[in-house]
């Protein structure tokens, strides 16, 4: 298992695939995780750049709920001994590439994927380890006051519902460090005027 694992992570160039072959290297990503956890951790920092690798770069709305999903379990089931700063560091800036997240279903949409699917699954990955906070919170709270999306109000809902969320999921010692920053970006929110 091991072998093979390293194997896909080197020799296989996810994002260069058709919408399938991701798909399928996905499900096997997901399925190792899960079902051979102790197996695939003896990989080390080369299984966050693994995973980080399979993910990044993915488009299709129906690859992205599994490749928050499989963040999502790196950072959970991993940690530190799995994930090397580098790794995490490239992870946030791969799930951040997708904020804020506008995707609309096709009127004959036959997968059911909303943009609340893929907002829920970004917020789980974003939120998923304390480790993400030093990158996360502050890229939320530059997001929910960024005067380049001008009045977005859906972008600034999106940044400030997923800042909530990660601050619950971080917990009170994480949350504590950023206090400041945070009622410092609600102030200036509630305080906004618009000419």
């Amino acid at each position: 298992v091991v072998a093979m694992t390293r194997a896909l992570f080197k020799g296989v160039h996810t994002p260069s695939h058709t919408q399938q072959v991701r798909k399928t290297v996905l499900d096997l990503v997901r399925v190792l995780l899960e079902n051979w956890k102790s197996d695939v951790e003896t990989l080390g920092f080369d299984l966050g750049e693994g995973v980080v690798g399979v993910i990044e770069e993915e488009r299709d709305p129906r690859n992205l709920m599994m490749a928050f999903a499989l963040g999502r379990r790196l950072l959970e089931d991993f940690g530190n001994t799995c994930i090397s700063q580098e790794a995490l560091t490239t992870l946030f800036e791969s799930l951040t590439s997708y904020f804020p997240i506008t995707f609309t279903p096709p009127k004959d949409d036959k997968y059911g994927i909303t943009g609340d699917d893929l907002r829920a699954g970004l917020n789980a990955a974003l939120a998923a380890s304390p480790r993400m906070a030093q990158f996360a919170l502050p890229f939320l709270m530059d997001s929910s006051k960024d005067i380049t999306v001008g009045d977005n109000d859906q972008a600034i809902h999106d940044a400030l519902e997923a800042l909530g969320y990660c601050l619950e999921r971080y917990g009170p010692v994480v949350t504590r460090e950023h206090l400041a920053e945070v009622f410092k970006t609600a102030r200036d929110q509630v305080c906004r005027t618009t000419t």
